[in-house]
């Protein structure tokens, strides 16, 4: 009998007790009606880079679910642990870690090659202005990319835009009533860019500035590190010590200028960790038994929680881990989960959860999934890769 069988019988096949649906429900309408102080101030910060995360056209049934589970972990923050007694919490959390694992046995047992292909979506929630009533939509982009493994200054990398769509069926009634348009400004600065999505999509285009990109090594976005094709192939197989190589330093803060900027505070909790390390680690060609020691490194943080079987945005079934991010642009309460798949081990999608927000600016609904990014294909080829499939 194998692994992800034997902890698939650990665990309970039902869903959520109906006294923890219903205490999820209770947190998701506490939030949603906040007290008037909790949103006096207003979001500051300027116009920079903009970073699109990956979401599908659409709520989907891997979005619904997402909606369903967090309402349960909004329930679990706000009593300060998980629903149920604290017998059935330790059976269901020791359960579902066991899940997670058994994902990261699968993962070391795979072979790498010489060149990793990654295909991923990023999509977020963007809020649009209208006199007829504000809604959402949801921009998407896709990238392909390949990269050798043992050596930087050799990868290359295709992106497209897919067409921006209302995020639910009553973004989609407000997006209507307001006649349909088909260009959204970039809401933090509609001035400057009026017309930054659109509802046509773009074909795939190499980015040609980005051909051998990495030519000074590979860089661990979220960490601020490059290192060489050497040292990322010697990165330690135990959790521990590879926690040790790819802790980031903590900075001292920077006063800022701005009188805004300086009422929101970095970002901290255990979620930071996995959007840090996850931003880090998750599109670079590393060893199985590396990445095997990552996700196990995940699973033994304090703070950090198995959530067993999940469903992704993109409907995939898959297993999790999730933890809450406090602080950064509108001081908001994110619940962060990254999602594995159980049969491989690899990284399905990394999801961002509004809780809520001392500052709530763009108006986002609890629950909303603010963003989030999906590998659709991850592979190992000895051939060096061409271009993406047309289509």
């Amino acid at each position: 009998m194998d692994e992800l069988r034997m902890v698939a019988e650990l665990l309970d096949e039902g869903g959520p007790s109906p006294r923890v649906t219903a205490a999820g429900r209770e947190g998701l309408h506490r939030l949603a009606h906040p007290a008037v102080d909790e949103v006096e101030t207003r979001r500051a910060g300027r116009l920079g880079r903009l970073v699109r995360r990956p979401f599908r056209i659409g709520l989907g049934l891997g979005l619904v679910a997402t909606a369903a589970a967090t309402a349960v972990a909004i329930a679990a923050l706000g009593s300060g642990g998980v629903p149920g007694t604290d017998g059935e919490a330790t059976l269901r959390e020791d359960g579902a870690k066991q899940m997670v694992l058994a994902a990261a046995t699968q993962a070391e047992r795979q072979t790498d090659d010489r060149f990793l292909v990654t295909h991923s979506r990023h999509c977020h929630a963007e809020p649009v202005r209208a006199k007829t009533g504000n809604y959402f939509v949801q921009p998407c982009d896709e990238m392909w990319r390949w990269q050798a493994r043992d050596r930087a200054n050799d990868s290359a990398i295709w992106s497209r835009e897919l067409p921006a769509r209302p995020q639910t069926a009553e973004d989609e009634n407000l997006w209507k009533r307001a006649g349909s348009p088909t260009t959204f400004p970039y809401h933090d600065n509609p001035k400057a860019l009026p017309k930054l999505y659109r509802t046509k999509p773009t074909p795939w285009k190499e980015d040609t500035h980005n051909r051998n990109d990495n030519e000074k090594g590979f860089f661990l976005m979220g960490l601020g590190r490059t290192m060489t094709a050497q040292e990322l192939q010697n990165l330690p197989t135990d959790p521990k010590e590879l926690e040790k190589v790819l802790t980031k330093p903590e900075p001292a803060p920077m006063p800022s200028r701005n009188p805004r900027v300086r009422r929101y505070s970095m970002p901290t909790g255990p979620g930071q960790k996995i959007v840090e390390m996850g931003s880090a680690v998750s599109g670079l060609p590393l060893p199985p038994k590396v990445w095997a020691a990552f996700i196990r490194m995940l699973a033994d943080t304090p703070g950090i929680q198995a959530v067993g079987r999940v469903t992704d945005p993109l409907g995939r079934p898959g297993v999790a881990l999730e933890a809450a991010r406090t602080g950064g642009p509108m001081n908001k309460t994110s619940l962060e989960r990254i999602i594995f798949d159980p049969k491989t081990g690899a990284l399905l999608a990394e999801v961002s959860t509004f809780v809520k927000a001392e500052d709530n600016e763009r108006n986002y609904r609890p629950g909303t999934v603010t963003s989030y990014s999906a590998n659709i294909e991850t592979r190992w080829t000895g051939s060096r890769p061409t271009s993406p499939k047309r289509g």
